[in-house]
């Protein structure tokens, strides 16, 4: 009796090895499928944040999108597709300046996807850098707007794509920072290196704050 009891619990617990074997395979299954599925689009996409010379053409970023629903579809807990996808909405925002309706409708996505990212990865700077960005760009809700960019540069001040959109908002709301988010501009403009040194630089002459630069 006590024999067929064990070989009962051994039974048992070979049963839920295999449940959860299956579990964590298919789950492994479902990762690999997204990363190919993305693997094209995400390759993309570090070029295009890497070389500022290169301009996506909105066929080229409709092409990346729909390979990233596909692959969040797949895997949709994955922060960096949303982080990636936000990206993506952020471009053609930008493309549709002149259309306002149509900005506003993709600045909405950039919110959703980067919410989703920040949910998934709390202390994901990109995603907080990107909600205070789009929030900007709408002129809404500034406090919501102000904690997300706090919230960016508390988990990655020294990230070049978080400096800049940083650096974006508060000088264009220089005087509601305030004090401390104008000395993170200051100390970011002195820290700060290669690429996006240049481009923050190129921010300060579009907005004629030259005198924001290091001295010396």
């Amino acid at each position: 009796m006590q024999l067929t009891a064990r070989r009962g619990h051994f039974l048992a617990f070979l049963a839920l090895l295999l449940i959860f074997g299956s579990v964590s395979a298919y789950t492994a299954l479902r990762h690999a499928a997204g990363d190919l599925a993305s693997l094209k689009a995400r390759s993309q996409i570090e070029r295009w944040q890497r070389d500022a010379r290169l301009k996506p053409q909105i066929r080229d970023v409709g092409q990346a999108r729909n390979a990233l629903v596909k692959a969040i579809e797949r895997t949709p807990d994955d922060p960096g597709l949303h982080e990636n996808l936000a990206y993506l909405y952020g471009l053609r925002a930008l493309m549709a300046r002149s259309l306002p309706e149509l900005e506003h409708a993709m600045l909405d996505e950039v919110l959703t996807h980067s919410r989703m990212a920040g949910a998934r990865r709390p202390m994901a700077p990109y995603a907080w850098a990107n909600i205070a960005m789009a929030l900007h760009r709408k002129s809404e809700d500034p406090v919501a707007m102000w904690a997300a960019l706090d919230r960016a540069l508390a988990y990655g001040r020294r990230e070049g794509g978080v400096q800049i959109r940083v650096a974006g908002i508060i000088l264009a709301r220089w005087d509601e920072a305030g004090i401390e988010r104008q000395t993170d501009l200051r100390n970011m403009l002195l820290n700060s290196r290669g690429r996006a040194a240049k481009q923050l630089r190129q921010m300060l002459d579009s907005a004629g704050r030259q005198d924001l630069l290091p001295q010396g």
